[in-house]
């Protein structure tokens, strides 16, 4: 197996599109289109809302909405998952790019004096990212009509980012509110069954390659899912307890 390093969703989408890889995790609004199907899900991915402790010291008490009008944000490399999910969020905020200018930046660009002061990360909870940011003293903050971005973009759901998930960051015993996607692992319609099925055996074999992974039980349940023909084979077997 090789590993190949990419920008995120949209370059693996091109990556596999153009047979460089066989396999890619993507975030679920990447996969589109007759080409690409769904091997497993992998695991949540919730939006991180990030702002420097210094703006909030700035602006004092005001709305989360009004603290972000006029201001850049950044969200994150072209081709990431991440950025997209961004977009998304701050369409149904009517944010518009001339009301917020969005900062197409690498993450590690956080550092410089000139980065922004706001940003929206869409990973896992417990990123070592979110948790460097946060000692770097930037804060989370609650995404504003969770549920409404999520009713007006699918591939969305309200979330909750929980204390244990940073400990010792002062996020409030309730959490806080955001909204999620899921990533999967995708593949070529026409990859092997064969691939498919020694990925998918790998995959769910003990101890779980990384912590997070949807266990084989509950991934049997997204039986709506635009699955690869071998998949849905092996999830149907985990349903009917084979």
């Amino acid at each position: 197996v090789a590993v190949i390093p990419t920008g995120g969703s949209i370059d693996n989408k091109r990556k596999l599109a153009g047979r460089d890889v066989q396999l890619a995790p993507m975030q679920a609004s990447a996969i589109r289109g007759n080409e690409l199907c769904v091997v497993a899900p992998l695991f949540y991915e919730s939006a991180h809302l990030l702002v420097r402790q210094s703006l909030l010291t700035q602006l004092g008490q005001i709305g989360v909405l009004e603290m972000l009008a006029g201001r850049s944000i950044a969200v994150g490399p072209s081709s990431s998952g991440s950025r997209r999910a961004a977009e998304m969020i701050l369409e149904t905020l009517e944010l518009t790019p001339e009301i917020c200018p969005r900062e197409i930046i690498s993450w590690s660009d956080l550092d410089q004096a000139d980065a922004p002061d706001i940003a929206i990360i869409c990973v896992g909870q417990g990123s070592k990212l979110i948790e460097r940011l946060l000692q770097q003293r930037w804060q989370l903050l609650a995404i504003p009509q969770s549920f409404t971005i999520s009713a007006q973009h699918p591939t969305l759901r309200p979330v909750t980012i929980s204390p244990e998930a940073y400990p010792g960051n002062e996020i409030p015993s309730a959490g806080i509110a955001t909204v999620g996607t899921m990533a999967f692992f995708a593949a070529r319609r026409d990859a092997p069954s064969a691939l498919v099925r020694a990925t998918l055996d790998a995959l769910y074999e003990p101890p779980p390659p990384f912590a997070g992974l949807l266990p084989r039980e509950r991934a049997a349940e997204w039986q709506g899912l635009d699955f690869h023909p071998e998949s849905r084979r092996y999830f149907t077997d985990e349903v009917d307890g084979e």
